[in-house]
This record gives structure tokens, C-alpha cells and sequence, in this order.
């Protein structure tokens, strides 16, 4: 190989290490803001094991949206990364919403029994996930 081809190919494969470098750097860090989305949602998944009968209903709207924001930020991380059993965090965060319908007037009444089913559902998943993904890491 010539000295000048050298002098070429030498810096392109420098560059060619830096940038596989920063896009580990990139993967471990949509893995770490992926974990501490993921920490939000097992969070919530107990609040919503223990929601009561009298809970307001507007109440537990907020937490459900919340949880939907938090689910779209794990969807975008995920893509960066290799993430197993997001369908299954949908699912559960589904049973959620349509227990929240199953809801009439200011108050839970015997919805509650449907999300707690459905929080219950979400806080496993959220355990098999993180475990998965963030556990181990």
C-alpha cells in the first residue's frame, strides 16, 4: 500500500471507530432513559393495583394519560435499542384504559375491580420487562 493510501485510509478507520463508539454511547443511553421510563411505570402499575371505589375518576384520567406519554417515550427509545415485550406493556397499559371506561359518573365504583385486575397485569409485565432490560444490565 502506498504511503498515500495509508494516509487515507488510516483516519477514515479512526473515524469509522469514533463514530461506532458514540453510537454505543447512544444505545446505553436510550437504554438508561428507557429504565428510568420503565421505573415510572411500575410506579404507577402499584398505584393502580390500590385504586379504591371512591377514587375520582378525573384522577385516575391523569395517571392513565401520563402512563400513555411515558409508553410513547419508551416506543421511541425502543427503536434505538433492542427492547423485548413492549407489545406485551401495551396490552397491559390497554386493560388499563378500558377499565378507566367501564368508569361512569365522578367516582370508580365497580370499575375499580377492572383496573386493579388491569394494574396488577401491567406491574407483572413491567417486572418481565425490567428484568429483561434493566435488571441485567
Amino acid at each position: 500500500m502506498s504511503r498515500r493510501m495509508r494516509s487515507l485510509v488510516i483516519p477514515l478507520l479512526l473515524s469509522l471507530v469514533v463514530l461506532s463508539l458514540a453510537a454505543c454511547q447512544r444505545v446505553g443511553n436510550a437504554r438508561a432513559e428507557f429504565c428510568q421510563s420503565l421505573r415510572e411505570v411500575g410506579a404507577q402499575a402499584v398505584e393502580l393495583k390500590g385504586v379504591k371505589v371512591d377514587q375520582p375518576v378525573d384522577q385516575l384520567r391523569t395517571k392513565v394519560e401520563n402512563l400513555q406519554e411515558v409508553k410513547k417515550n419508551l416506543d421511541r427509545l425502543a427503536k434505538l435499542t433492542p427492547i423485548p415485550g413492549l407489545d406485551k406493556l401495551d396490552s397491559a397499559l390497554d386493560g388499563v384504559t378500558q377499565g378507566l371506561a367501564q368508569a361512569s359518573g365522578n367516582s370508580l365504583g365497580s370499575a375499580a375491580a377492572s383496573i386493579n385486575a388491569a394494574g396488577d397485569q401491567l406491574l407483572q409485565t413491567y417486572n418481565e420487562v425490567n428484568d429483561a432490560v434493566c435488571a441485567a444490565k
